[in-house]
């Protein structure tokens, strides 16, 4: 990738997509304390709308990283969140639930 988005999902200008997108995407971006110990440090966390629909968007997500499968490319950027997230599913039940045998390591 070379530093740059690859652009497989693409869409009109946005002054003519915005009320489409916005009904489509159902997300609202809200600030955000990067850590726990207030550090100062802000991001931003993306929240759907509680009483709207958001099928469409998690549809497309569900076909994009099927498609990132498909071509054998990887599902994160970042290869410490993909670790984080393999130890989590593998070895911590507790975050799991309730799920008897539903992984196994």
């Amino acid at each position: 990738m070379n530093g740059y988005r690859q652009k497989r999902i693409r869409c009109f200008d946005w002054q003519y997509a915005a009320e489409y997108l916005t009904d489509f995407l159902n997300l609202f971006r809200t600030p955000a304390e990067a850590s726990s110990s207030g550090g100062g440090a802000s991001t931003f966390v993306y929240r759907s709308h509680p009483s709207k629909p958001n099928d469409t968007l998690m549809a497309i997500n569900y076909a994009y990283m099927l498609g990132k499968l498909l071509l054998d490319e990887p599902m994160f950027a970042d290869s410490s969140l993909k670790i984080a997230l393999e130890n989590i599913l593998r070895y911590d039940s507790a975050y799991l639930g309730n799920f008897p045998g539903a992984i196994s390591g």
